[in-house]
């Protein structure tokens, strides 16, 4: 499934609202292909809305803001970050993370 890979703190994230996450609940192996690389992977999502909206800040602080909406799908209006509340608020119960570590 092709999706948006970002590198935070040294690992990597995918950020999403479809419904394939729910495979992922639990934590599970998986094979993800970045840069012509197949590497093995251990993926766990995060659905609690206070800690996507931390990756979410933590994004936006990495980025052009005027970017945003293409980059991790969030439309940020005015020139700064929202807060973490705000952002909770935007993606909160709608979108999750997906996090990746090497296995």
């Amino acid at each position: 499934v092709p999706v948006g890979y970002h590198e935070l703190d040294g690992h990597g994230v995918v950020l999403t609202a479809s419904a394939w996450k729910a495979n992922l609940k639990g934590g599970a192996d998986v094979e993800v292909e970045h840069n012509g690389r197949r590497i093995p992977m251990r993926a766990e999502l995060i659905e609690d809305p206070h800690e996507v909206a931390q990756v979410y800040s933590a994004l936006l602080r990495k980025i052009d803001l005027s970017k945003a909406k293409l980059a991790i799908g969030l439309e940020v209006i005015g020139d700064r970050i929202p807060t973490d509340v705000e952002i909770e608020e935007a993606v909160g119960g709608r979108r999750a993370v997906v996090e990746l570590r090497p296995r």
